[in-house]
């Protein structure tokens, strides 16, 4: 079994619907890992990816459809990062497979995310 790497497009189960505090991404979404993980972490930060038509462009980035893992173009909505477990949330219970690796994001789509997550963490 793996781990999500950096620029991994994955799924994640987010908080349900009925649990979740306003401003929270809900339900299952693809996610993209906007971290540098080692083999121990236990939990992974994320941007959540949604295929909302509308766009903040100082705090979202656009994703082609064409991307192996999504299925419409989307965005990754980097004011939403958010860290999540991955046993549970990532990849579900009693299951060593890569189910949950959708795909990769493209390096001039990471550099796109890196540098917007930068100037609005001022980093």
């Amino acid at each position: 079994m793996s781990f999500p790497e950096y620029g991994d497009l994955i799924h994640v189960d987010f908080t349900p619907s009925e649990d979740s505090e306003p401003g929270e991404f809900e339900d299952p979404h693809p996610a993209v890992v906007v971290q540098y993980t080692n083999s121990d972490d236990r939990s992974v930060v994320v941007a959540p990816i949604s295929s909302r038509d509308k766009q903040s462009l100082s705090r979202e980035v656009k994703l082609p459809g064409t991307i192996n893992g999504l299925n419409r173009d989307s965005v990754a909505i980097l004011n939403l990062i958010t860290t999540v477990s991955f046993e549970g949330r990532v990849k579900p219970e009693d299951d060593d497979s890569d189910s949950w690796r959708l795909g990769k994001i493209p390096p001039q789509k990471m550099e796109q995310i890196q540098g917007k997550l930068e100037r609005l963490f001022r980093i």
